[in-house]
């Protein structure tokens, strides 16, 4: 008898094998499907039960509307690849491409609901650390800066496992405090510096950098990928599909999303407020305003607002965590994950 983890996150069963390969046959599930034996602990992935290959081998067929005729094809259609070995890129283009934005926000929120206590707290230490750092004056804040990388990439992994059938606790968050810990800060780093740029000066370039790096920590974390390697190989995926990681970007994220935009158009209203009813003609005249407002009750009232903004972060963070790792493993991972 087996338990199955269906594509809305619940769990199916206990069922025959029997059932279990009509429900393969039937399409609700595939080879990143999670099941558990019955006396079993562990959740693995279908393609790793021989006694489905073959069900999930006629359903390839099934879905690719031909006979599959390779190893290397149906490995491809059900999953059942290799984990890829660390600093290596992955080349997914023969396998079908199903990514669907509604699809991944709903396992991602499944993924969450079922380990919701572990990516809770894992996902409250991650920020809380990089943020009572900040307290301790400029050396504190670009402390936190610099073990922000290695503690998001943590998460990342501690996300990964748990989405993979995995055992996973909070070691995973300074899993990455390893040879993994440069890549991780550079690519937080830089990541972070042009997506707030691009997003103060122009909110377009803010936008599409967000998205086209979206995954560069990930691969950096879980692959091992070098700055480069994980900047390039997150560029490479996205781009085609860029709309619809976009939407998963939007979707995972968009309390945070309406705060901003909120903080956008009360900031703009203050400092128009700040300069007067005349305004300011000139950028010059704005430049020279700039310390007498940063001395104000308009840098309390933003620095108030800035924090209001960092807990809705907090808050986010952990569903958004969840779907942003379900793309991933979309997108990158040794197979499309299970549905039902």
């Amino acid at each position: 008898m087996f338990t199955m983890i269906g594509g809305d996150g619940q769990e199916y069963g206990p069922v025959s094998a029997e059932q279990l390969r009509a429900w393969i046959l039937d399409h609700r599930a595939n080879g990143r499907t999670l099941v558990r034996a019955e006396g079993e602990t562990e959740w693995k992935p279908l393609f790793l039960r021989p006694e489905f290959a073959e069900a999930l081998a006629e359903a390839a067929r099934q879905d690719l509307g031909a006979t599959v005729g390779t190893p290397a094809e149906v490995s491809a259609a059900t999953g059942a690849t290799e984990v890829p070995a660390p600093g290596t890129a992955v080349d997914r283009s023969g396998v079908p491409d199903r990514f669907a934005v509604l699809d991944c926000v709903s396992r991602g929120w499944g993924l969450l609901h079922r380990h919701l206590t572990l990516i809770l707290w894992a996902s409250f230490l991650v920020w809380l650390i990089p943020a009572a750092l900040g307290f301790l004056g400029v050396l504190g804040a670009l402390t936190g800066w610099l073990m922000a990388g290695p503690l998001y990439g943590g998460l990342c992994v501690l996300v990964l496992k748990l989405a993979r059938g995995q055992p996973a606790g909070f070691r995973q968050v300074g899993e990455c405090f390893d040879a993994r810990w440069v890549p991780c800060v550079l690519v937080w780093v830089f990541t972070d510096a042009v997506r707030h740029l691009g997003l103060l000066f122009l909110l377009v370039p803010g936008v599409f950098f967000a998205t086209v790096w979206a995954f560069s920590l990930p691969l950096a974390a879980d692959r091992g990928l070098n700055f480069a390697a994980a900047l390039r190989e997150s560029w490479r995926v996205v781009t085609p599909r860029f709309f619809r990681v976009l939407g998963v970007l939007a979707l995972a994220f968009l309390p945070s999303v309406v705060f901003f935009a909120y903080s956008l158009v009360v900031t703009t209203g203050w400092v128009l407020e700040a300069l007067g009813p005349g305004g300011v003609p000139s950028l010059g005249e704005l430049l020279d305003k700039l310390p007498a407002l940063a001395r104000g009750d308009l840098a309390h009232r933003m620095a108030v607002l800035a924090w209001q903004q960092q807990i809705v972060f907090a808050l986010n963070l952990p569903f958004a965590w969840g779907v942003l790792m379900t793309a991933y493993e979309d997108l990158f991972g040794t197979a499309r994950a299970g549905r039902a």
